[in-house]
């Protein structure tokens, strides 16, 4: 059940508590700075002040907890730094961090929430929460509950848990991402997204989700999706417009899975497998909801094929799906001819009963779309884990 939720801006919510004089600081650098466990260490009338440091962090106190204001800039870390219980985010027009081969860690439900407009994360470095498993979070403006404007978000190297993206333009160029118990590797939400390459995987979610929204679109042209115990990606809702051209998407009940098939899709290229030989375990690529196995081939480019075009459906009417029967399938260019529906295509193929619908991967669409929950939290004094939106709900079956 989706919950309501007040949604601020990071602006109007520290200025809440400040009494509405608060500026957000402008700080620029013309050089990188860098960054030391020094930089993040407060005393507690420090953080009642809210006085920026000379590096333009500022401190606030959530509940005992202290969370960090990091002002724009370009930074980087010159050391290992532990937030311990605090959280940072960050403000301003742009602000980058090169991981610089350190680590940035945290134990609270996240490490660093992006809020500025654009965002940069780049270095061979770590960012690890053993407590939530959550790296970070990166935010778009909303206004009332509905997506405003999207902020950017670029990410080139690094190795992070669990990465949640909610109404932003992301551009991913390499790096790892591992979800670790019910968590993904990555959540994308309201996002437009292009994926050059990295490394997902997850033991008992899917890969990565895709709550994309009405104008969204995804183009993904490498990396590799896997999952121990599901689907390799998983799309919770339809997406605007899908462009795959390369990548190896593997789990063990399908490789890309579909609750509701895109508006537009243009697959080129890519392999696609499904690990699980169970009753709920298909092929390279499952479609919920549909009836006709022809919408497989309405995903594929101009000139496209499967290597193996062999469909079923299943299911019990009204809960149809289709998928492709073959457990490793490839995309590529050429003039193979996706068979018509055939004659037991108009019968029940599977030996179960009903569909098995499509697992729900998120905790509340609305705590995902808050503006800023790390200055919701602020404002609240009050921060809990269902704003996040990684963790995993139950699976559930028609």
């Amino acid at each position: 059940m989706k919950t309501s939720h007040k949604i601020l801006t990071a602006s109007t919510a520290l200025a809440t508590i400040m009494g509405g004089g608060l500026l957000l600081s402008n700080n620029t650098y013309a050089t990188t700075v860098g960054l030391t466990q020094a930089d993040f260490t407060f005393t507690n009338a420090a953080c009642t002040s809210h006085e920026a440091n000379a590096k333009g962090i500022s401190c606030y106190d959530v509940s005992g907890d202290h969370y960090y204001q990091i002002s724009a800039g370009d930074y980087q870390l010159d050391e290992n730094i532990d937030f311990g219980t605090g959280v940072a985010f960050t403000a301003g027009e742009s602000f980058s961090l090169d991981l610089n081969g350190k680590t940035l860690s945290g134990s609270n439900t996240t490490v660093i929430e992006l809020d500025s407009t654009n965002n940069t994360i780049s270095g061979s470095g770590a960012i690890t929460n053993p407590v939530s498993g959550v790296s970070f979070t990166a935010r778009g403006v909303y206004t009332g509950g509905n997506l405003t404007s999207r902020n950017n978000l670029t990410v080139t190297g690094g190795t992070f848990g669990s990465v949640g993206m909610y109404g932003v333009n992301a551009t991913i160029t390499g790096g790892t991402y591992t979800g670790s118990g019910w968590s993904m590797a990555a959540e994308f939400s309201e996002t437009n997204a292009v994926i050059n390459g990295g490394t997902f995987s997850a033991p008992a979610a899917s890969a990565a989700y895709f709550n994309q929204g009405a104008d969204s679109t995804l183009e993904i042209n490498g990396g590799s999706f896997t999952s121990e115990a599901d689907n390799g990606i998983e799309f919770m809702e339809g997406v605007k417009n899908l462009k795959i051209t390369a990548g190896t998407f593997t789990g063990k009940v399908s490789g890309l899975a579909f609750d509701v098939a895109p508006t537009a899709a243009t697959l080129s290229g890519g392999t696609y497998v499904a690990t699980g030989t169970g009753e709920y375990d298909y092929g390279g690529i499952v479609i919920y909801g549909a009836d006709d196995i022809s919408v497989l081939s309405g995903l594929l480019a101009s000139g496209a094929s499967y290597s193996d075009p062999s469909a079923e459906r299943g299911g019990t009417d009204p809960n149809f799906f289709v998928y492709l029967k073959n457990k490793r399938v490839t995309i590529s260019n050429g003039s193979r001819v996706f068979p018509e529906a055939a004659e037991e295509d108009t019968e029940e193929t599977t030996s179960g009963s009903s569909a098995k619908s499509p697992n729900a991967g998120f905790t509340s669409a609305e705590a995902n779309a808050a503006t800023s929950v790390i200055a919701t939290a602020i404002a609240a004094t009050a921060l809990t884990a269902a704003g996040l939106g990684i963790k995993k709900s139950l699976k559930k079956e028609a």
